[in-house]
């Protein structure tokens, strides 16, 4: 066999092969499809990636490569018998004499005699695999081979790889032949096969060197396997001079010595833009026919990338655009110029920064960055800035007043505070001696936030007041850095109302403006307010009204991450506030918020605090302190950082340290007062108290309590009343005791704070025990008593013997809860208690737990329950079977009243029921509305057969207890059964799927009020754990399916949880599914990155590496 013929019909031999499972499989893998066309630019490792689908797919291999003449149809006819004789042994008998009489005109006639040979072989499957198709331009062949594909026996499979699609009819092919095209988007490798392919060395795999090569390469195969290679001879990790320039010989033949001169000109002057449009191709060229031009890079598939957006735009591949760029020689920078200047012209300022940055002219540059850099603060892109004008020497920087400004604004962004002093010194001299009123006003502005920082909170307000009253309404009602930083300062100085006044006042006139942008920096701001405030819900939803008002639906700013963990915190939901604090840190250290780092520690470390994750806590204290240190960071957060820190110290045992960092605290926030000086002293007071100093504790809590009602801080005056009721039970003060502690359990209620009680539980037991005696905040107590579960028993056994019959019965609830074989006995006893207010609902927990009732008893007499309440979904009441309401209420508050007092499950005042149903309405209007609801309630009940069922007692509103059922309480049940570990697999999978079916939506959908959001999200976490319960169940059986039906769900309500698709990657690869397990971590890397700007985490990565190998 001669030299020519085997290059034309052997497979190549391709040394250093980058292994791509992916593409592979998604070839050999499309069931139904006997045609697969790869189509891409060249270098995007078409032959590469047929030869592995090849492999894959385990068939006989017929190769062809193809040539400019293989456009006569004998030698394409002639080498394609050539290729498939080389797989089947004796193929061409009835083709090859053919071939003597030509082929014009019989081109129906080879078809049939291809066919008929290839049916011949019927028991080999085999693979025909033609390269290079791009080269054929004859008619003829071109119908040959359509016209084959329409035929093929059921054995063979083809793939056609070419730099443009083939000529067919792609329709016919797909109904007919089935029809798989693989594209450019699908061979380009992504960043994580480009890190996996990249050889690691040393410790880490994410190394700045690493990252910027993989995005110069972008995916490009041809480069990385440049890099690859390069990298496994043991050069620095970069493209190397000999390298490149193979590169850009590789580009030189193959891609432009293909092209026309006109073509290859436009291609290496429109090089100089970033983003190509026809429109800014006319305007840099000065020509007007762009569009035709681009139309023919774009079909030629020229390495040019059609961008996502409205008009057509494309991109180059950046390697692609540095080769061009080099061509253009001494002319680039005078194009870069022009480009620069069309773009000032049009008002894309940040656009004409890259360009002049790009072609060097620092006159031109520094004219447009002290404009666009305004701009862009404005918008809060500091970290771009911070790029722009890391171009300028530091002298150029120190002679412009307005680029220094500039750069010491981003120095505060970064949270250096020294570096940001450094440049705005003298510069309000500067700025006087121009006579420029702006520049003054911007630096003073600039300074009254350092003196914030550093806890100068009264000078700082002066002057913010002063230099805001310069600036002209029309102007100051455009800016949300102003209401912003006013209501900071007015937040650490503890005046509250005052803030939220000064954010309502900014937000009425954003909203009247439309300014969606401003609007949500500002919702996010009175959400911190009603975090502080104790207005959890509230805060959520302003919270979620900010990210719903932008495009990429994420807040702007830097702590409402912070408030959101801390609320999720102090429900007691950890794992929820785990992960966004962690979420939150990362976002932090990608976009460089060095200013915002060290709270996001502090929330972090308080987490791990309550977790008695000692150690982990401790790493992000000392984290968040280092932090503050190297950067002279802001006082409060210091005050804060360090009396947290003390307090976990304390809570480990470590007293002595924990008094050094309690009185650290002290010194800083002393001279600061206001709220970090009262938060310092509630939380360090139990420090001192048990290191022997019991009066100066004390008194530092009254302090606290003071300061604290003053601002208005509930959580913080929660646990200080909380731990003064604790020590003044200590010291045998009952009265004191009590007062505190109804006042702890009041604040603590109303905030759903649950975690205090759950962290200090030893040291506030006393506390709750107050709270079930005196018949305060029963219900709130009894959920902290069923978290705590077998830790409560002892409390709740003493209870249960106690001489009120009240206090007997409130010690039922969370007995049933916690079950247990103690919990069980003390319910049983309680079934014969002497009074029947007691022993009744005892009875009825007992009947609903199996328990079987004592000697002589019986369940028979208890009374029905007599509303059914589905409150999963839409609100539905049934009594005795017939709906409540069916046709029709008499108004939405009517139904809303009864699902509130339904929802609320304890007598509520009426006061706290305007407030909750009527938030807007003033007093007197809400009781008007309330009666009238109220009248209508009763005798709604009243005509559906149960007037007593609506309690009045203590000017307090309630349903009987014992008369209604929800769905509620029954998925709670069924979660509680199929979670707990001792529970059997059959049994979880029983309980777990009842749940499931029980969840028919959200709680309470269809209503809109923020006293549902906790019970709204903890019911929906709850669904979420027991999917992911049952999926991990059904992974453990293999049974791979029902796994994937639960994670899918899960991973659509949240998409940026990493354990939800790291699951089903192990499921879809049990399936054998290796490409749609690759597609999952792809489409989490993309949510993440594109929402969040994050990288998948280390495990994440692991896994998917995994599956790669």
């Amino acid at each position: 066999m001669d030299e020519l013929l085997l290059a034309k019909i052997m497979p190549p031999q391709r040394g250093g092969m980058l292994d791509r499972p992916r593409i592979a499989d998604r070839i050999a893998g499309t069931d139904g499809c006997k045609v697969a066309f790869l189509t891409a630019p060249a270098g995007y490792g078409k032959t590469v990636a047929m030869l592995q689908a090849a492999k894959a797919m385990d068939r006989k291999l017929a190769w062809c490569q193809l040539d400019v003449y293989d456009n006569d149809p004998v030698v394409f006819l002639r080498y394609l018998a050539a290729s498939l004789e080389q797989a089947l042994a004796g193929f061409g008998a009835q083709v090859l004499p053919l071939l003597g009489g030509g082929a014009a005109g019989r081109q129906r006639l080879f078809v049939t005699a291809f066919v008929r040979e290839l049916s011949r072989h019927e028991m080999v499957p085999l693979l025909v695999a033609l390269d290079d198709y791009h080269v054929i331009t004859n008619s003829f062949v071109h119908q040959f081979v359509e016209d084959l594909l329409l035929h093929l026996p059921e054995h063979i499979q083809v793939m056609i790889a070419g730099r443009t699609l083939p000529p067919f009819n792609a329709y016919r092919l797909r109904d007919t032949a089935g029809l798989l095209t693989v594209g450019a988007e699908q061979l380009r490798f992504t960043d994580e096969e480009v890190q996996a392919f990249l050889p690691v060395r040393g410790p880490g795999c994410l190394s700045p060197e690493r990252e910027a090569l993989v995005r110069r390469l972008n995916g490009w195969p041809v480069a990385v396997t440049f890099a690859a290679n390069m990298y496994k001879e043991g050069s620095e990790l970069s493209l190397l001079a000999g390298e490149e320039a193979d590169l850009h010989g590789y580009l030189a033949e193959e891609v432009l010595a293909r092209q026309p001169a006109e073509l290859v000109d436009f291609m290496q002057t429109i090089s100089v833009l970033d983003v190509i449009t026809a429109e800014a191709c006319d305007r840099l060229l000065e020509r007007d026919d762009s569009h035709r031009l681009l139309k023919v890079l774009h079909k030629r598939e020229l390495l040019l990338s059609r961008l996502e957006c409205p008009e057509e735009a494309y991109r180059y591949h950046q390697l692609l655009r540095e080769f061009l760029l080099e061509r253009l020689g001494e002319e680039r920078p005078l194009w870069q110029c022009k480009a620069g200047k069309l773009a000032l012209q049009s008002g894309e300022l940040n656009a004409a920064v890259e360009y002049f940055r790009a072609a060097g002219d620092m006159e031109i540059l520094c004219d447009t960055v002290r404009e666009a850099g305004l701009r862009a603060l404005g918008q809060g892109l500091w970290h771009t800035v911070s790029r722009w004008l890391d171009s300028l020497d530091r002298q150029r920087l120190k002679r412009d007043p307005w680029l220094r400004y500039l750069r010491a604004t981003v120095e505060v962004y970064k949270g250096c505070l020294e570096e940001a002093e450094e440049w705005l010194d003298g510069l309000e001299t500067s700025f006087a001696a121009q006579g420029n009123q702006g520049g003054l006003t911007e630096s003073r502005l600039l300074q009254a936030r350092i003196w914030r920082c550093r806890g100068l909170f009264s000078q700082s307000l002066e002057l913010l007041e002063q230099v805001v009253d310069q600036i002209p309404p029309e102007q100051r009602a455009q800016r949300f850095d102003l209401p912003l930083e006013k209501s900071l300062i007015l937040l650490v100085l503890g005046r509250l109302q005052e803030a939220e006044a000064v954010l309502l006042e900014a937000f009425a006139s954003a909203r009247s403006s439309g300014n969606n942008y401003l609007m949500a920096h500002l919702l996010e701001g009175l959400g911190n307010i009603y975090y502080m405030q104790g207005e959890y819900p509230k805060a959520l939803h302003q919270y979620q009204q900010g990210a719903s008002l932008l495009p990429e639906r994420v807040l702007p700013g830097y702590y409402a991450q912070d408030s959101i963990a801390s609320i999720y915190q102090d429900w007691g939901e950890l794992e929820k506030a785990l992960e966004y604090a962690k979420r939150n840190i990362a976002i932090k250290e990608n976009l460089g918020l060095a200013e915002a780092l060290p709270s996001a520690y502090l929330q972090l470390a308080g987490l791990h605090t309550d977790r008695q994750e000692w150690q982990l806590a401790e790493q992000c204290h000392e984290k968040a302190n280092r932090l503050l240190q190297e950067h002279n960071g802001e006082h409060f957060f210091r005050a804060l950082n360090l009396v947290f820190w003390g307090l976990s110290l304390d809570l480990q045992g470590r007293l002595s340290e924990a008094r050094l960092k309690t009185e650290a605290a002290l010194a800083i926030a002393e001279p600061q007062a206001g709220l970090a000086l009262a938060v310092c002293r509630a939380v360090g007071a139990t420090v001192f108290v048990q290191t022997g100093s019991m009066a100066k504790g004390k008194e530092m809590l009254a302090a606290a309590i003071e300061a604290l009602t003053e601002i208005g801080f509930n959580k913080g005056l929660a646990h200080a009343c909380a731990f003064q009721s604790w020590l003044c039970a200590v010291e045998g003060e009952v009265a004191e005791a009590e007062a505190y502690a109804q006042r702890a359990l009041a604040l603590a209620a109303r905030i759903q704070c649950q975690q205090l009680f759950l962290t200090h539980y030893e040291m506030l037991q006393p506390v709750l025990e107050i709270g079930l005696t005196s018949g305060t905040e029963v219900t709130f107590v009894q959920r902290i008593l069923v978290r705590k579960g077998e830790q409560a028993l002892s409390l709740l056994t003493r209870l249960a013997g106690h001489n009120d019959p009240e206090v007997r019965l409130r010690v039922i609830a969370p007995l049933a809860e916690i079950r247990g074989d103690q919990a069980i006995a003390l319910i049983t006893g309680l079934t014969g208690d002497a009074a029947a207010a007691v022993s009744q609902p005892a009875r009825l927990a007992a009947r609903r737990l199996g328990i079987p009732a004592v000697p002589g008893a019986s369940y028979a007499e208890l009374p029905a329950v007599l509303l059914q309440v589905n409150m999963l979904g839409g609100f539905k009441v049934l009594l005795q079977g017939v709906e409540l309401g069916k046709t029709g209420w008499r108004t939405a508050k009517t139904q809303d009243l009864l699902a509130y007092l339904i929802h609320k499950g304890e007598p509520v005042d009426r006061e706290r029921i305007q407030e909750d149903l009527w938030p807007d309405m003033d007093a007197e209007n809400a009781a008007n509305i309330f009666h009238v609801t109220l009248h209508r309630l009763r005798k709604l009940l009243s005509k559906a057969g149960c007037p007593d069922i609506l309690c009045y007692s203590g000017k307090r509103y309630s349903l009987r207890p014992d008369s209604v059922c929800r769905d509620t309480q029954r998925f709670e049940e069924l979660a509680a059964t199929g979670l707990r570990k001792e529970t059997s697999p059959e049994e979880r999978e029983a309980c777990l799927e009842q749940a499931v079916a029980l969840y028919r939506g959200d709680y309470l959908t269809a209503l809109d009020y923020c006293w549902l959001l906790h019970s709204r999200e903890k019911l929906k976490r709850l669904y979420a754990e027991i999917r992911m319960s049952l999926a991990r169940h059904y992974l453990e059986l293999s049974s791979y399916g029902q796994a994937i039906t639960h994670l899918q769900i899960v991973a659509e309500e949240d998409p940026f949880a990493e354990e939800t698709h790291a699951l089903l990657m192990k499921a879809y690869a049990g399936q054998g599914s290796r490409t749609a397990a690759i597609r999952q971590y792809q489409k989490a890397e993309a949510i993440l990155q594109k929402e969040l700007g994050l990288r998948p985490s280390t495990q994440l990565h692991d896994l998917y590496r995994n599956l790669m190998q």
